[in-house]
């Protein structure tokens, strides 16, 4: 009885050592990686970065969506015993900037560089930092990280100047939400009449598509749409496509038992994609039938997916768009664009020179449709509490490209 009862205490000894051996062996891991982040080249000088989630926790990597254009990091100083310290922050190789900080421990903030003021022995510091992503047009596909220095001196009991080095990594990363009523997949008729084509009258139909994400909120890696050809007593129209780009990089165009497939891809280029976030691909497609062809009571049918760059597909609802009987011309469409459509009323009074540049497109949709083009530049006004005014502007030069 002795004997199993010392092998049952035997087993059970060994069994907790073990375990107590190996939690040792973990949570000793777990203070090291803790140490790691914090600890600098100098043992009184500590330094973390950090975001914050929504419950308050601590994170080096941070989801955002694209309406997302600004949120908090956070620094942690803290210089230990005795001395003081001066340092400087940057931001290297990374995907956000600094805008500013109210913290009473800095100095002067710039796109990639914080001035730190003086931090006294024994101070703490958790400095809040409003940081925006780098709005680029070329958005890498795998995200980075981005790397946090901090350099400067610090002044022991000693009065030696003892240079300070430390590297933090953190990510901001872009994350989407989009659903089938985040896809862009409007459809309206610009022209409907009968004009001249080499010289024979003709009747057209412009049916203009825009494509994509609604305000191109993620990145797209393909686009598929497929609209119909309405084909009337057996009348096949021609058909004429006019593809204007935005994110997307190539196109595709098949044509095939009374319906038009349009792909539209987004192809990386040195692992980096096309992203403009704003505006939307726009397709314009031109049906050419004879000049009697009743087109009353048709339907033009579109159907769109849209692959996202995280492989995420989203198949859209169909769009109808019935051809109206009135007679609609946009065959020559403008558009105009202030590169600032709104000025404060303080630099307007105060007699202040404000350049800015205005640019018109004239959009062609149908070659040989007009042999002129007049272009007139009217008199400017603005608007004040719903009131027009001539504006004192003066037009530098026009360019015409």
């Amino acid at each position: 009885m002795k004997g199993k009862i010392l092998k049952i205490s035997v087993a059970i000894i060994l069994i907790m050592t073990l375990t107590l051996a190996n939690f040792i062996f973990v949570g000793s891991n777990i203070v090291s990686y803790a140490m790691d982040e914090i600890t600098t080249n100098h043992k009184n000088i500590e330094f973390e970065t950090y975001f914050k989630d929504k419950y308050g926790n601590k994170t080096n990597i941070l989801e955002r969506t694209a309406e997302e254009k600004e949120m908090s990091m956070y620094l942690l100083l803290n210089v230990k015993r005795e001395g003081y310290f001066n340092g400087i922050v940057e931001l290297n190789d990374t995907n956000f900037k600094f805008n500013s900080s109210e913290s009473e421990y800095v100095n002067k903030v710039e796109e990639n560089k914080i001035y730190l003021n003086q931090l006294n022995a024994g101070a703490t510091a958790e400095i809040e930092i409003k940081v925006s992503p780098i709005e680029q047009e070329k958005y890498a596909l795998e995200e980075k990280k981005s790397e946090v220095i901090l350099s400067g001196e610090y002044k022991d009991s000693t009065q030696k100047d003892i240079k300070i080095e430390a590297k933090r990594s953190m990510k901001l990363n872009l994350i989407e939400t989009n659903d089938k009523t985040n896809i862009e997949n409007t459809m309206k008729i610009i022209t409907n009449k009968v004009a001249k084509i080499s010289g024979e009258d003709k009747r057209i139909i412009q049916v203009s598509i825009d494509l994509g994400l609604k305000n191109d909120n993620y990145p797209m890696k393909q686009i598929t749409s497929k609209i119909n050809v309405p084909i009337i007593n057996n009348e096949k129209p021609e058909i004429v496509k006019n593809i204007n780009l935005n994110s997307m990089t190539s196109h595709e165009i098949n044509e095939k038992d009374g319906e038009i497939e349009i792909i539209l891809k987004n192809e990386p280029l040195e692992s980096n994609i096309l992203w403009k976030k704003q505006g939307n691909e726009k397709v314009v497609l031109t049906y050419i039938y004879n000049k009697d062809v009743d087109l009353k009571g048709e339907k033009f049918i579109l159907q769109e997916n849209v692959t996202l760059q995280n492989g995420k597909e989203i198949v859209a609802d169909k769009t109808e768009l019935e051809v109206p009987e009135e007679v609609v011309d946009s065959t020559i469409e403008v558009v105009a664009t202030n590169s600032e459509n709104e000025i404060f009323k303080g630099k307007l009074n105060s007699g202040i020179d404000r350049k800015f540049n205005t640019e018109t497109k004239l959009i062609v949709n149908l070659a040989n449709i007009a042999k002129t083009i007049s272009i007139k530049e009217n008199q400017s006004s603005y608007m004040v509490n719903e009131q027009e005014t001539n504006a004192n502007i003066v037009f530098n030069r026009t360019i015409i490209s």
